[in-house]
């Protein structure tokens, strides 16, 4: 059975069936809120997308396919789907683009099986327009690119299910109506674990092409699902430029140094956020300035400091609601010792930057090791009483698991 929808409204089902399952769908409607799905579909043939806005949630889904035989397929010339879309993938090759958005905005994901699938089963792809936060303690390198924020326009979900195992692929997103990239070419695709934590660089970077305004980022040689988003440096690839945000320790109280920039909005709100374990944060400052006072630099005193480590990081709102975060600063509040934060990226290919918080100023031997603790590689730094980012060259290391210590 096929069915065609051109009005406003509703698709609802009358009978007691849990799923309604028909042949194909289209869609073709102009009115501004669009048609909302008010049941599960599932679609054995095909989804036509002529114009306007799909509705869908997760209790009503909207599937195309019925199972690893008749995976269904999927047009659009105009409109968007606005929630989650499911999707069947054989256990072969092949690609599938998820016409998804918010907000008026086309935001397509489209996923290409490079590697069949180990099983068949499903994806299912969304867009949020919510603004992601940056929180990994060190940014991230793509060959000269530097990843240091996420684009404020928001993040993809995809999920695997019904079965879907393995396989590899090339993941391409596009950021219609983007608003906060000011260098599309300095942008690249980045992902995380579905319920948020630090950003990676999974596979290889595809070039990025289209505009300031419909970025499309790719990677190649991927694996696994879940939050995915346009990645890139403040300043230059995207706006509210964080220019620096630093640590350090003093007389007891830890000592927050940071310059911003905002020249496209005539205010900007700055709150600074601590956390005791790098990922639940709460508001210590919070203070709204002039583009023409942000041409200096701020600082803040932390005067009574958490035990053990205090993850810091800076939050940025412009007047248009845009947020912008800070890399995190970790200061250790002790007389004594150092902790290694982090190392990224991880796998190291060539060079990373390992994050050292340091109770004092010191002198200390940094030591590679491999599996069998024979030392390859030995540095000496210097620490400062604070966050210290340190360069590690691994060029002349052959591919492996090694230990840094110090």
């Amino acid at each position: 059975m096929a069915q065609s929808f051109t009005g406003g409204g509703t698709i609802q089902n009358a009978t007691t069936t849990p799923t309604a399952n028909i042949g194909s769908l289209g869609i073709d409607n102009s009115s501004g809120t669009g048609v909302t799905l008010n049941l599960p579909i599932s679609l054995s043939s095909s989804l036509t997308l002529a114009s306007g806005i799909l509705n869908t949630s997760t209790a009503n889904l909207l599937t195309v396919g019925y199972n690893a035989t008749n995976t269904g397929t999927i047009t659009r010339t105009a409109g968007i789907v606005n929630g989650p879309l499911k999707k069947w993938y054989a256990a072969g090759t092949g690609s599938a683009t998820f016409p998804v958005g918010a907000a008026g905005n086309y935001k397509p994901a489209t996923i290409n099986f490079t590697t069949a699938p180990s099983t068949a089963g499903t994806l299912t792809a969304s867009f949020s327009a919510v603004a992601p936060d940056f929180p990994n303690a060190a940014p991230l390198t793509e060959g000269s690119l530097i990843i240091n924020r996420a684009s404020t326009q928001g993040t993809w979900l995809v999920e695997a299910g019904d079965g879907l195992a393995g396989g590899i692929y090339t993941a391409s997103f596009t950021g219609n109506g983007a608003t906060d990239v000011i260098d599309y070419t300095k942008t690249v695709l980045i992902k995380r674990p579905s319920a948020g934590g630090d950003w990676v660089l999974d596979g290889t970077h595809v070039t990025t092409t289209g505009s300031n305004t419909a970025p499309v980022v790719s990677r190649t040689a991927m694996s696994g699902f879940s939050q995915f988003a346009i990645g890139g440096e403040n300043n230059v690839a995207l706006p509210i430029s964080i220019e620096y945000f630093r640590g350090s320790k003093q007389n007891g109280a830890h000592l927050l140094d940071w310059k911003v920039a905002c020249y496209s909005s005539p205010t900007l709100n700055m709150q600074l956020e601590r956390s005791a374990d790098g990922r639940r944060f709460q508001t210590i400052s919070s203070q709204t300035e002039t583009s023409l006072r942000c041409l200096q630099p701020f600082n803040y005193s932390d005067a009574a400091p958490l035990a053990g480590i205090n993850y810091y990081r800076l939050k940025s709102i412009d007047a248009d609601g845009k947020v912008s975060y800070s890399t995190i600063v970790a200061l250790l509040n002790k007389e004594i010792g150092f902790e290694m934060v982090s190392l990224v990226p991880n796998p190291v290919r060539s060079e990373a930057t390992l994050s050292i918080t340091s109770a004092t100023k010191s002198i200390m031997e940094l030591v590679v090791t491999d599996v069998n603790g024979k030392q390859l590689n030995k540095q000496r730094v210097s620490l400062i009483a604070g966050n210290n980012l340190l360069p590690i060259s691994v060029s002349n290391l052959a591919a492996g698991t090694y230990q840094v210590t110090g």
